[in-house]
């Protein structure tokens, strides 16, 4: 019966071809990187106060938020009349104790000629001349001291731009009184802003460039990082919104979390922007840094490197 029945047809079996990736292995300089991530932030801003109390007669155009003042601008401006009346009334008073002070050193020179000549006025009628002086005399300096501390106040009655800024936080209008230390307007300088990147320790030891030249400060801390350009990229657009900077300096190394915390710097100045829409304060933002050239080394696809660091 076996016999009988018809074999079924023999199928040739054909090994199916793999596909393989071929690459020329050659020995090259690879700029391996580090990468990490940090938030934008501004290196230089400013919480303005008012130094003296008063009503707020004027107030810059541009004291709105998102707007720019130049260096030197008056912010705000105080009523100081008061200083001022203090003053007038003060300089008139010290004209007249002046003159008053010539009086009374001219009249103890003389009591003290006529004492040592022949007796003809007595030693206190002196010291009671030298004390009126001396009296006149301290008028004289707390009405000065008066007028240097209305003047202070005159002077602190503007309040000046320290840089050219940009406005983040403003809370003052015309016609508004303030007091001594109250917060005005708080400005920011977006022509130098800093990423702070933390970075494995490990990877930042082997790949990080640290300048071998010794310096003059003998001290136990990462002194001597090079400035190395550095490519930031905002993650939220990484193509199009990025910017150049320069690795600055270590802030601080994280023995728990085995990290190395470091200052990337933007200066608008130094670095143009690469992209119309700017790198701005408050981005959140990827760093690739470029490490320590390696030589004589051979590129392989990361595929082909297993978990134990052999070659597949």
């Amino acid at each position: 019966l076996a016999g009988m029945k018809t074999p079924p047809e023999k199928k040739e079996i054909v090994e199916k071809p793999l596909p393989v990736e071929i690459m020329i292995a050659k020995a090259e300089t690879v700029v391996p990187e580090i990468k990490g991530y940090g938030e934008v932030k501004s290196v230089h801003e400013v919480q303005l106060s008012t130094e003296v109390s008063g009503k707020v007669l004027e107030v810059h155009t541009n004291l709105e938020i998102g707007k720019s003042v130049p260096e030197g601008a008056q912010l705000i401006k105080v009523d100081t009349r008061e200083e001022r009346l203090l003053l007038q009334s003060n300089n008139s008073r010290l004209a007249i104790l002046k003159r008053s002070y010539q009086i009374a050193k001219n009249e103890h020179k003389r009591y003290l000629s006529l004492y040592k000549k022949n007796k003809l006025v007595t030693l206190s009628e002196v010291e009671k001349a030298e004390q009126n002086c001396n009296t006149i005399m301290d008028q004289i300096r707390q009405l000065e001291h008066n007028n240097r501390s209305a003047q202070l106040n005159l002077d602190r009655s503007v309040l000046q731009s320290p840089f050219n800024g940009r406005v983040k936080s403003v809370s003052v209008e015309q016609g508004q009184y303030v007091s001594t230390g109250d917060p005005i307007v708080k400005l920011v300088n977006d022509r130098v802003l800093e990423v702070h990147v933390s970075l494995d320790s490990e990877k930042a030891r082997q790949i990080l460039r640290f300048s071998s030249e010794k310096t003059d400060v003998k001290r136990f801390w990462f002194a001597n990082l090079m400035k190395v350009p550095v490519l930031i990229q905002w993650t939220q657009n990484n193509d199009k919104v990025s910017a150049t900077g320069l690795t600055d300096r270590v802030l601080k190394f994280d023995p728990q979390g085995r990290t190395l915390r470091i200052a990337i710097r933007l200066n608008a100045e130094l670095t143009p922007l690469i992209s119309s829409f700017p790198i701005v304060e408050g981005m959140f933002c990827h760093v690739s840094i470029p490490g320590k050239p390696l030589h004589n080394v051979v590129k392989l696809p990361r595929q082909a490197v297993g978990y134990d660091g052999n070659i597949n």
